[in-house]
């Protein structure tokens, strides 16, 4: 019923749309991870409000977000920001203009790989 419910939101407007996902005991109004998998790759979504004080759930959502939309990691900062700063081990490496820093980070691999959304983590393969 969300993911109908959401299609159709998306399919009737090109405003960007935020998702916010409820608590774990909101029950029924917090979305399962089978629909947030499905809601997060829906055209016009660009980000989700991670409701749940549960670090758990909050980890558990932004793997399962990472894994299946990868773009929306930086979407969002795209569409809103008016500067974006990049930072790699606790130093700031970049700050541009969106358009810039998207469209040409200055510094490879690391900024390139957030902005795609393939960027390595310690201990990743």
């Amino acid at each position: 019923m969300a993911v109908r419910h959401h299609r159709i939101a998306t399919s009737n407007s090109s405003l960007p749309l935020f998702l916010y996902q409820a608590g774990v005991r909101a029950g029924a109004l917090a979305y399962t991870a089978d629909v947030l998998e499905r809601l997060a790759q829906l055209p016009n979504v660009i980000g989700i409000k991670e409701g749940s004080w549960e670090a758990a759930a909050y980890e558990a959502n932004l793997r399962l977000v990472s894994r299946v939309a990868p773009e929306m990691m930086m979407g969002f900062a795209r569409q809103v920001a008016n500067r974006v700063i990049f930072m790699d081990q606790g130093s700031i490496v970049e700050a541009a203009a969106p358009a810039e820093f998207f469209n040409h980070p200055k510094h490879e691999p690391q900024a390139s790989g957030h902005v795609s959304g393939r960027a390595s983590r310690p201990g990743a393969a």
